[in-house]
């Protein structure tokens, strides 16, 4: 993994990863009327990345649905760091 910001700037640079669980400790699962089998895990994690040229971004990941069409879940974001309100 690199710094994204550097790496659009063509630098180098070493990374500190800082995890930061999100839980919410239950899954939900279900088959749907098309019997399709459906994890919706609330959980999520964020890990906020400090390189050593001063950067910080955010990477946030939750678990996607795997049916097709269900919007469960969301692939991974990456963001500034505090997060822009």
């Amino acid at each position: 993994m690199k710094c994204p910001i550097c790496e659009t700037e063509g630098r180098l640079s070493k990374l500190r990863i800082y995890h930061c669980p999100v839980t919410d400790a239950c899954t939900h699962e279900f088959y749907d009327p098309n019997g399709d089998y459906h994890w919706h895990n609330p959980n999520s994690r964020a890990r906020v990345l400090t390189c050593s040229n001063g950067h910080k971004t955010i990477h946030v990941s939750s678990t996607k649905c795997d049916v097709e069409g269900c919007t469960f879940g969301e692939a991974e974001s990456i963001g500034p760091y505090p997060p822009d309100s």
